[in-house]
């Protein structure tokens, strides 16, 4: 056995990867679990070696959490700021490496190498043209592709040879491989990410390569709009929370180079679905408004992009419920739209003019301007526009009561034509509102449901709020008021920062519905029963909040179902179990459930005990072995419990499991 940061490259040679050590969840609190991860405990061990006494504490364990994320958990890195701390306080060794990575350019003892020499030592090993690609890459904020990282490839090489360069970076730890469903990802860890800055900054590339960084960001960003909007059933999904580090870092970047032309605007335009659906809508605001005013000032206005980003922030304004800057931002496209020809942004603005009025309370006029609006956006890449200007005037049609069956049909029609999966959740949110205001409970409360679950299929958080807050009136107009107290409490739950009127179906109707619905739950409730319920909805399971009716995490093709496979756990256990054996941290998984990260832990507290196991080593190690059995729970072989896992562990698992131990 041999280790060293390059593969050796002889005959026979197995390969093993010594991961860094384990972090704890950026926002983890408990110093108990906190202090269970590896990254901490050799972090606290080296720094009471050198100052007596020192303690994870509540007040400091924020800090070395931060810390420890900074450095990826790397030992070396972390004995380096164990050092720092001979003199200064976490804070301000955390401080320090905000700023910059020379902190460790010192080693720990006299004969001992300093990070940074080692960093370079590394970069001693490698090519040119390997270099040059390092360097390129560390732009990057996150793991990347290898489609982005051939957008760097050095000059005078081809697309065929970034592969065998990412190999050679590869064999030489620079970078690291990450295996996710799609692709690899190849990550660059931090002090490498920082030499990569300084040997570009040395080869006066910075700028080239930042410009090269935001055109692909751009590139990937406005494929996924254009499949978005268009009504077929490839159309693009939320990408990972991995590029939103990267799309910040280029809207940065555009905002900071004025010879960009109108990059940063069209980033921005092609962006705000992904914003809309995580519920950061102020952000969106925020973005478009700054870039507006910089076309502004560069005299770029005279653009689709331009008039496009108007009528985008005039509708997320009216979302918001800021009707006076929407106003104010839709008359400015109008004029733009006008200005330039673009018929297609004159027909979305007109649409947003009829939902403002809808959100004010006008609904006839609403009624006459979304039904222009919808004639007009006929086009392919106007069918997104075109199903939410029907949407809006089914609901401004119910709410004048003239023509609920006209209402109705148009909903319908919505439902059975939407072949976009990142929408399809609206016209069934639509149908189920319409249904309920014509009297129908039960078929209303089957629509909600329905609708519930394309929203979380699309993690959708504000629109998953918007199902939830229906399903709370269905429930209501049943009689269950504490189901629907807690209904409400998880509909506020999945956007703590996004008030109820902040949505993009939201009038002055639903407004209205929804704080009579609070008041009448609370005075049939009682004050004090009514928060209690809320606040068991907000941290409650979706699925155990639901019970039979509901079931948001199907499990994958060719799997067993809990009832098949699960034995002695609950299916809600039974599924946070599959995800723990796929490798997920709790807070991982508690982003695919939607769940608080709190319930995961309960869950898997309860499945260790369940199973009388110590490890989630085991709990995989149990699921792999029975995820293939068909056979019913009755008929499964009866669980071990004081026999401990003989399954053949993964080398990463193995390592982990025997660093403990060594420990």
């Amino acid at each position: 056995m041999a280790t060293s940061r390059q593969v050796l490259g002889v005959p026979g040679e197995h390969v093993y990867r010594l991961p860094p050590l384990d972090l704890p969840a950026a926002e983890e609190r408990s110093t108990v679990r906190i202090g269970a991860c590896d990254a901490i405990a050799l972090l606290l061990a080296r720094v009471r070696a050198v100052v007596s006494g020192f303690a994870l504490t509540e007040e400091n364990a924020p800090c070395l959490v931060e810390l420890c994320r900074r450095l990826d958990g790397l030992p070396l890195a972390l004995e380096a700021a164990a050092a720092q701390m001979r003199v200064l306080a976490p804070r301000q060794v955390l401080d320090r490496v905000v700023s910059s990575y020379d902190v460790f350019a010192r080693g720990i003892g006299p004969a001992a190498p300093g990070l940074l020499d080692c960093v370079r030592r590394s970069a001693e090993l490698c090519s040119p043209e390997e270099r040059e690609l390092w360097a390129g890459l560390s732009v990057f904020s996150g793991p990347v592709t290898l489609d982005a990282a051939t957008t760097m490839r050095p000059a005078g090489t081809d697309p065929e040879t970034v592969l065998h360069l990412i190999a050679g970076l590869v064999d030489k730890s620079v970078l690291v491989p990450e295996d996710t469903r799609d692709a690899v990802r190849y990550r660059l860890y931090a002090p490498l990410r920082h030499h990569g800055h300084r040997m570009l900054q040395e080869s006066g590339r910075t700028l080239h390569a930042r410009r090269r960084h935001r055109d692909h960001q751009l590139r990937i960003a406005e494929a996924e709009a254009a499949r978005m909007m268009r009504n077929t059933p490839d159309a693009a999904l939320p990408p990972s929370r991995a590029d939103d580090a990267d799309l910040r870092a280029a809207l940065e970047a555009c905002l900071t180079d004025r010879e960009g032309g109108d990059a940063g605007l069209r980033l921005a335009v092609a962006r705000w679905p992904y914003w809309l659906a995580e519920g950061a809508t102020a952000e969106a605001c925020d973005w478009l408004e700054r870039f507006v005013h910089a076309a502004g000032d560069l005299q770029a206005t005279g653009t689709a992009a331009y008039a496009r980003a108007l009528w985008v922030l005039a509708w997320l304004r009216g979302a918001q419920g800021e009707t006076r800057e929407a106003r104010a931002a839709l008359r400015h496209g109008r004029a733009v739209a006008r200005e330039i020809a673009d018929d297609s942004a004159l027909a979305h603005a007109a649409f947003v003019h009829g939902a403002l009025d809808l959100g004010e309370g006008d609904a006839a006029t609403a009624v006459t301007v979304l039904g222009e609006a919808m004639e007009r956006l006929t086009g392919p890449e106007d069918a997104f526009g075109g199903m939410m200007a029907a949407l809006h005037l089914s609901l401004a049609l119910g709410q004048t009561g003239e023509d609920g069956r006209r209402a109705r049909v148009l909903a319908e029609e919505c439902r059975t034509r939407c072949r976009m999966p990142r929408w399809k959740g609206y016209p069934q949110w639509v149908l189920a509102a319409e249904t309920l205001r014509q009297g129908d409970v039960d078929g209303a409360h089957a629509s909600a449901l329905e609708a519930l679950r394309s929203f979380l299929a699309v993690a959708d958080r504000p629109a998953t709020a918007a199902a939830l807050e229906l399903l709370a009136r269905t429930t209501a107009a049943r009689g269950d008021d504490r189901q629907a107290a807690r209904l409400l409490g998880a509909a506020a739950g999945q956007c703590p920062g996004n008030p109820a009127p902040a949505r993009l179906l939201s009038t002055a109707a639903t407004r209205k519905q929804h704080a009579g619905l609070c008041a009448g739950v609370r005075q049939r409730l009682g004050p004090r029963a009514f928060e209690a319920a809320t606040a068991e909805g907000g941290g409650a399971d979706l699925g155990e909040l639901l019970g039979g009716a509901f079931a948001p995490v199907p499990l994958r093709p060719g799997r067993g179902s809990a009832d098949e496979a699960g034995g002695p756990l609950t299916p809600r256990q039974w599924a946070v179990a599959r995800l723990v054996a796929e490798g997920l941290s709790n807070r991982e998984i508690a982003g695919r459930l939607v769940v608080a990260q709190r319930t995961v832990e309960t869950h898997v507290e309860h499945i260790l005990a369940r199973l009388s196991f110590t490890s989630r080593v085991q709990i995989a190690a149990w699921v792999t072995e029975r995820a293939g059995w068909p056979a019913a729970p009755d008929a499964a072989p009866p669980v071990q419990p004081a026999q401990p896992t003989t399954a053949p562990l993964p080398p990463v698992r193995l390592v982990r499991q025997t660093r403990r131990a060594l420990r």
